[in-house]
């Protein structure tokens, strides 16, 4: 269950604090969040296809990871330290001094510094992913943001933000953790614009592109990438990786290649994020746009 928090998009008919049910029809991604296919109730007997991204710290097999780049599963153990490392008002100040320590270095401290195979350690672990995962969220919302303009016709369209609620509950708190607390266990997302259409990597093999040897549109989509890039730049965003593997060619109007991972960065420091000027520092959070397939 989704609770609408806020919603600009004139596609996507639902009020702040709406709550809405979702299917899921396919797992995209659950590299750095979890990413999915779903469908969303309209209200008048149909539904829309959309994609959700949701910023859930027990999830994400590269954000949750060690020194050697192997995976770190949540579990009750570390959820239950977490929980009490919340309820003994220990976040405030731990988040404070990760604060300090990104303002002090160029590259932030990662999560997995905090591993050190004691209970406070995987404490600290979860709340440094978690932190991890807000940063990512509005870093991402201030990026569709600064790229209001673009969307829809490069880049997908932002239908919500929203908030992961159980069903009968107002939030996901566990018990007996204070008010001030709260926030802690939220789970924020956004829900996307569902793109079809396929790879620009696989431009030359994909049944939905232009068949081979016509060298002319081929071009016309490869520049069109070039060309978005500059775009995205000019308003404030530096593109984070322009890897073909993160370009979704829209299958039906073959004229514009969707841009899918951008990081923010501005002449003054947002949300951690660092600066455009003197060099980049702490881009490290991204937007990415994923391939549905057939609609």
């Amino acid at each position: 269950m989704l609770q609408v928090c806020e919603s600009d998009s004139p596609d996507f008919h639902a009020s702040p604090s709406q709550r809405v049910a979702i299917t899921i029809h396919n797992v995209l991604s659950m590299t750095m969040s979890p990413v999915l296919d779903v469908a969303i109730p309209t209200g008048h007997g149909s539904s829309v296809r959309c994609v959700l991204k949701l910023y859930d710290r027990r999830f994400g097999t590269s954000l949750r990871d060690d020194y050697c780049y192997h995976y770190v599963p949540h579990t009750q153990a570390k959820e239950a330290a977490f929980q009490a490392f919340v309820r003994q008002g220990g976040m405030p100040a731990f988040l404070h001094g990760l604060n300090v320590a990104d303002e002090a270095q160029d590259v932030p401290p990662l999560p997995r510094r905090f591993l050190d195979g004691t209970s406070e350690g995987g404490a600290k672990y979860e709340a440094a992913v978690w932190r991890q995962c807000n940063e990512h969220f509005k870093c991402e919302t201030e990026a569709y943001r600064r790229l209001g303009d673009l969307q829809g016709k490069s880049i997908p369209r932002t239908l919500a933000a929203v908030r992961l609620v159980a069903d009968k509950s107002e939030n996901n708190t566990p018990k007996d953790i204070p008010q001030e607390g709260a926030s802690y266990f939220e789970v924020w997302g956004i829900l996307l614009e569902r793109i079809s259409g396929y790879n620009l990597e696989d431009l030359t093999t994909s049944p939905e592109a232009p068949p081979v040897g016509d060298l002319a549109r081929w071009q016309q989509i490869i520049q069109s990438t070039v060309n978005l890039t500059h775009d995205i730049n000019q308003r404030g965003v530096i593109m984070r990786d322009c890897a073909p593997r993160n370009v979704v060619v829209d299958r039906h109007s073959q004229s514009h290649a969707l841009s899918t991972s951008h990081s923010v960065a501005s002449g003054t420091k947002w949300s951690g994020v660092g600066t455009s000027g003197g060099g980049m520092k702490r881009t490290r959070l991204g937007i990415r746009m994923w391939n549905t397939g057939s609609r």
